[in-house]
């Protein structure tokens, strides 16, 4: 693990030179790189070499001012090592995804994940194109069990969509994150639906950081308490 270190693009060449021959990178599981001020350019050094081969099942990628090219880059390069057949959990929080380029599109092929952190990035549901990114990218990921999307623009309708079209397909998703993604109070009676239907395994709604009635508060908080999930508003 790398974290909280200043990494610059010698030094990462050298990690990489070092550290992530063929041979290493097929026994590597776990990988963390956290709070480097890594870059576009330090990402792309490090998605050269997993692209060669990479079997990461764990990998934490957060806070390393990655761009729109770098995190494409680091994506199909995860992709064509062969880490959607191995990776169960990923967190690219804290980076700079935005909707214009095709990271999030290609994530929804590493079908096996169990745990996606997307928090802090510019990801946004302003138009249909971006919402049909993330209902097709989320749509796929059937085993996860956690998802943060929190400090995105993801909007009412982007929330509404979520519990329409995705999280009815996500049998096993507990926890979904929705801190600070501009909701406000028109959203209230999809929550309450949401709260209501007993069959979605939910267990842990974080909505918090919202704009919300006082009134509707309790009676989201009511609804939560009866089927026993976590609320935080």
């Amino acid at each position: 693990a790398i974290r909280n270190k200043r990494v610059t693009i010698p030094v990462m060449r050298h990690i990489t030179k070092c550290y992530f021959k063929a041979w290493q990178l097929l026994e590597l599981e776990e990988l963390e790189i956290s709070y480097t001020y890594l870059g576009n350019d330090g990402t792309k050094v490090l998605a050269t070499h997993l692209a060669q081969t990479c079997r990461l099942k764990e990998f934490i990628f957060t806070a390393n001012h990655m761009g729109e090219s770098a995190s494409q880059a680091l994506i199909q390069a995860l992709y064509a090592g062969g880490a959607a057949a191995t990776l169960r959990k990923l967190s690219l929080a804290q980076n700079e995804i935005t909707m214009v380029d095709d990271s999030l599109q290609i994530l929804g092929q590493f079908t096996l994940l169990e745990y996606l952190d997307l928090g802090h990035n510019y990801i946004n549901a302003d138009n249909d194109r971006c919402l049909d990114v993330l209902s097709n990218t989320l749509s796929n990921l059937e085993h996860l069990s956690y998802l943060d999307l929190g400090y995105n623009r993801i909007q009412n309708v982007g929330v509404t969509m979520l519990y329409t079209d995705i999280l009815p397909k996500l049998r096993k998703l507990e926890t979904v994150k929705l801190r600070n993604c501009f909701l406000n109070p028109q959203l209230y009676e999809t929550i309450r639906t949401l709260l209501k239907q007993l069959d979605l395994p939910l267990k842990h709604l974080d909505i918090s950081e919202n704009i919300f009635i006082i009134e509707d508060v309790h009676e989201m908080k009511y609804f939560a308490r009866i089927r026993g999930l976590e609320l935080l508003l």
